[in-house]
């Protein structure tokens, strides 16, 4: 938490409403990786398509696995959550 780098761009994904314009702006930063790998879980700030499509604008082919173990998160099932949530891979080239 005292590093730098993490003091400066911590927060940007500390809100749901600017998570997209934040994804961009990593994709931009990495654009000369070669293989980008995201793990995505399906209660995130958006569906697992538009997400690929986004990574589609930047030139990548996307695969996506789904892990199939299905999980809770603890704090979710304290707020009366009782779906389980699924976990995604992302792998773009």
């Amino acid at each position: 938490e005292e590093l730098p780098h993490i003091q400066a761009f911590g927060h940007k994904f500390a809100k749901k409403r600017s998570y997209e314009e934040y994804f961009r702006e990593m994709l931009d930063a990495a654009r000369h990786i070669p293989i980008w790998i995201f793990s995505y879980n399906d209660s995130s700030w958006s569906d697992v398509d538009t997400i690929c499509g986004i990574i589609g604008e930047y030139g990548k082919q996307t695969e996506v696995d789904v892990l199939t173990d299905e999980y809770r998160y603890l704090y979710r099932k304290c707020q009366g959550r009782t779906d389980k949530s699924h976990e995604y891979l992302i792998i773009a080239r």
